[in-house]
């Protein structure tokens, strides 16, 4: 029986994806955690992607119930049945819907080469799979380049940009939108609490040095940039309520030389539409 303490079974394992390129199997542990393991050998950035998401055993029973599955559910048995829609939508993302916090960890193999251009503009499958992918190329920016991702339904957007001494991270100020499209209140304290500021001035005084029209953050410019990348995510998902990222569009440039192609995000840039 799934419970709230620990318990002790025989060590099971399913696959409960093998599509493509990706397998995904999902294993309980003597202790009753369930790990969620990822490979994948088509990875738009690398020739090799792994990742290792782990339930711990009190909070099985939260995806046993997710599941509609009764008490003594078998745990793996439910993940098999309804792994369409886990694997599709990200396990992490489909696991964070639920309330859980599982421990993840990832390793991506050598980079791919320019030879192979097909498949670094595949559309992103997952928002698990955008968040890797916006991390690799944020780690590719220097100072004065600047990335904007717009949800192609409404044009709110999040853009960030490598300053000297700061990361810059800002979303779309309440001035630029339009009724019904402003922001609710339960938005404005989710901005809030992921660290933003408020708009410090009208969009009108551009030749301010400082604050911003927008809701900003600054960051150190130590920041691990997959941190970075999770509140751009975040503030699309939760804020802006973006369904997928392939409602997204980027622009990516450099202060004085302009474009910056990002093929690797497999979205399209925001002046192509």
């Amino acid at each position: 029986m799934v419970g709230g303490d620990a318990v002790s079974v025989e060590p099971t394992a399913v696959t409960i994806w093998d599509r493509g390129s990706l397998r995904v199997t999902a294993e309980q542990k003597p202790n009753g955690d369930v790990l969620i393991a990822g490979h994948d050998l088509g990875h738009p950035l690398c020739e090799e992607y792994e990742y290792w998401i782990t339930v711990r055993h009190d909070d099985v029973p939260c995806v046993v119930s997710a599941l509609r599955g009764t008490e003594d559910a078998d745990p793996l048995a439910l993940l098999l049945e309804h792994a369409e829609d886990i694997v599709t939508k990200g396990e992490m993302a489909w696991l964070e819907e639920q309330g859980i916090v599982p421990e993840f960890f990832n390793h991506m193999g050598e980079p791919r080469g320019s030879a192979e251009p097909a498949a670094a503009t595949a559309a992103p499958a997952s928002w698990d799979d955008f968040n890797s992918r916006l991390a690799a190329v944020l780690n590719e920016l220097e100072v004065d380049d600047s990335l904007v991702l717009e949800s192609t339904v409404d044009g709110r957007f999040v853009q960030m940009q490598v300053q000297d001494f700061v990361v810059r991270i800002e979303s779309i100020g309440e001035q630029y939108l339009e009724p019904p499209s402003v922001l609710t209140a339960a938005q404005l304290n989710e901005l809030e609490h992921l660290g933003y500021d408020p708009p410090t001035h009208s969009a009108d005084l551009d030749d301010t040095t400082e604050g911003s029209p927008n809701h900003c953050m600054e960051l150190p410019t130590n920041t691990p940039l997959g941190s970075v990348a999770a509140t751009m995510v975040n503030t699309l998902r939760q804020v802006h309520l973006v369904e997928s990222p392939r409602d997204l569009a980027y622009d990516c440039a450099h202060l004085n030389d302009g474009y910056i192609p990002q093929p690797s995000l497999g979205i399209p840039r925001i002046t192509d539409l």
